[in-house]
């Protein structure tokens, strides 16, 4: 991301007193800036947002289950919550797990091989939870937010929600369906016993084993099944099928991220219900933003209105 220091969507705002950071005016999301370069006519910074941060944060080697005290209540945003705070959290960075019961109660675990926001975004992909971190002012600090991805209604007046390059609103259509990487089942093998996760649901069967990395250790038969469980939902998530439509939407269509859209491309005779799934911004002489619209299957027919947490 680059932008001007000028720029008047940009506020820089006092999180660290050695550090830059800048939020942007609109979406509160924050800024770290990590390059500056000055060529005398023009300042140019580039910088990630909290995400990118979490990502310099290493876990440690940990099981999050629904047991005890958490019982039914293991939420993937209260576990994500507890990955940011169990592995040195910035100071300013409020992860707090009385509000963010997003999603369901689940199990799983982390490695010390591992870093915050792999596993957050792990998370989020195989349970269609979004994540934010916006600034709060009064508090001066930022809040991580997790919710239960939703879909916006299309038609809400005022909006326009319907692309195609025949509305002159969007033009290159591109599109690509890809099952190579598709399963719908997996063996997931355990130290001594091995579970199956089954998510056919009556279709035909992709089957995918694979050896877990959790060890049983302490962990009860139950326990440590619901980790190898939680586990084998995680790994096909990430091998589901891959299908995009991307049209590039005019200047002057005012599309959000998480908003859906019906998107339309008549020379390949292709209508979509997607969401965006990524919004791109830069800042140089002009203006630019770009879209990413998509959506996930949940087999080979139906699709989940969800954002796979890449938000």
């Amino acid at each position: 991301m680059q932008c001007g220091v000028t720029d008047p969507a940009l506020t820089q705002i006092p999180l660290d007193p050695a550090t830059a950071y800048i939020v942007r005016n609109d979406t509160l999301q924050v800024i770290y800036i990590t390059r500056r370069e000055f060529d005398g006519k023009k300042l140019t910074m580039e910088g990630i947002g909290v995400e990118g941060l979490l990502a310099k944060r290493f876990t440690i080697e940990k099981d999050y289950l629904p047991t005890g005290e958490n019982e039914g209540k293991n939420y993937v945003g209260v576990v994500m919550c507890d990955i940011i705070n169990d592995n040195n959290p910035y100071h300013w960075l409020i992860a707090d797990r009385t509000k963010n019961a997003a999603g369901p109660s689940i199990a799983t675990y982390t490695e010390l091989t591992g870093n915050v926001y792999k596993y957050i975004k792990m998370l989020a992909k195989a349970y269609d939870v979004g994540i934010k971190c916006v600034f709060n002012e009064s508090a001066n600090n930022v809040d991580f937010i997790a919710y239960d991805v939703t879909g916006i209604d299309v038609d809400i007046p005022g909006r326009t929600y319907r692309l195609s390059d025949e509305l002159d609103n969007a033009s290159d259509p591109e599109y690509e369906y890809d099952t190579s990487k598709y399963y719908n089942k997996a063996r997931v093998i355990g130290d001594t016993f091995s579970v199956v996760v089954d998510q056919s649901n009556g279709k035909e069967v992709f089957e995918y084993s694979f050896k877990s990395k959790s060890r049983q250790k302490k962990l009860t038969e139950a326990e440590y099944a619901m980790i190898l469980y939680g586990e084998g939902e995680q790994e096909l998530a990430k091998r589901g099928i891959t299908e995009t439509f991307t049209m590039k939407p005019k200047p002057d269509v005012n599309i959000e991220l998480g908003w859906e859209t019906v998107t339309i491309g008549k020379n390949i005779n292709k209508v979509t219900e997607s969401f965006c799934t990524e919004i791109k911004e830069t800042w140089e002489e002009t203006y630019v933003r770009e879209h990413t619209f998509g959506y996930k299957a949940d087999d080979l027919d139906d699709l989940v209105t969800s954002l796979q947490g890449e938000i």
